[in-house]
């Protein structure tokens, strides 16, 4: 968590703020006691959740109790690289979009391995370019005022809570996606994600958006999460192209017949 906070210091705003919500269901108050004294000298408030639980839930309690005009987010294995912060809010204070974000990147053992995310969109981001993955880390920038009216995170689902939102926020207006890599995803493979079972939040996606955004889109975000489970089957996917009248969902089925095949001559 420390290595969270002091990125977020080093981005050298001048006037800021960060509220750590502990969503954790063990009390844990001699953590809170070291972190409140690290950081004594900055605006940084650690309140335990004590409340519903969940992503969701912590991200919207974190929003309330903020004061600011401007929020973004920060899961605590993650971080800031220098610079990002300034320039997102040199952004959003242009007034032209509803959201700002940047580019990312996985990181491996505190920068032992860096992995490029590759796809990544730069530049104006619209609904389109996110109907079918998304593209924008958590840590966007938004306006307070912008979060609440949306609704914030929906807290009925189980992941990807974060895709919701920018579906939602995307109705509203466009984004902007800068071109720099200054999010640093941990990805280490013995540390716990906030969560990682994305393919519940494809099935809930699917389920939401299903009358809006039509069969074909369904279809694919139902195969993407039978992949994910491993258990997409030739019959699902024939069923899912009926449906669809498009072939994205095979191609998909070779994609997980290929990375299975790849795993099995691993061995």
């Amino acid at each position: 968590m420390t290595r969270a906070i002091d990125s977020v210091i080093n981005q050298h705003l001048s006037d800021f703020e960060i509220i750590i919500i502990d969503d954790s269901p063990r009390l844990n108050n001699k953590l809170k006691s070291l972190i409140v004294d690290k950081y004594s000298s900055y605006n940084l408030y650690y309140y335990i959740n004590d409340g519903m639980h969940g992503v969701a839930n912590a991200r919207n309690l974190g929003v309330e109790l903020a004061k600011g005009q401007y929020v973004t987010f920060l899961d605590d294995d993650d971080m800031y690289l220098p610079g990002r912060l300034v320039n997102m809010l040199s952004e959003m204070e242009n007034k032209q979009n509803i959201f700002v974000s940047s580019g990312r990147f996985y990181e491996i053992g505190d920068f032992a391995e860096i992995h490029n995310v590759p796809y990544q969109y730069i530049g104006k981001i619209k609904l389109e370019d996110i109907k079918y993955a998304n593209d924008i880390d958590i840590g966007f920038m938004v306006t307070r005022s912008d979060f609440l009216r949306i609704g914030g995170f929906d807290p009925s689902f189980t992941n990807l809570e974060d895709w919701d939102f920018v579906i939602r926020m995307l109705k509203e207006g466009n984004g902007y996606k800068l071109g720099r890599l200054d999010y640093a995803v941990n990805i280490d493979p013995n540390r716990e994600r906030v969560s990682t079972n994305d393919s519940k939040g494809y099935r809930e996606l699917a389920q939401k958006y299903q009358q809006e955004f039509g069969l074909k889109w369904y279809s694919v975000m139902l195969a993407t999460a039978d992949r994910l489970e491993g258990n997409l089957s030739l019959i699902k996917t024939i069923r899912y192209v009926f449906l669809s009248g498009v072939k994205l969902p095979f191609i998909i089925y070779l994609k997980y017949k290929f990375q299975f095949l790849k795993k099995y001559l691993a061995r």
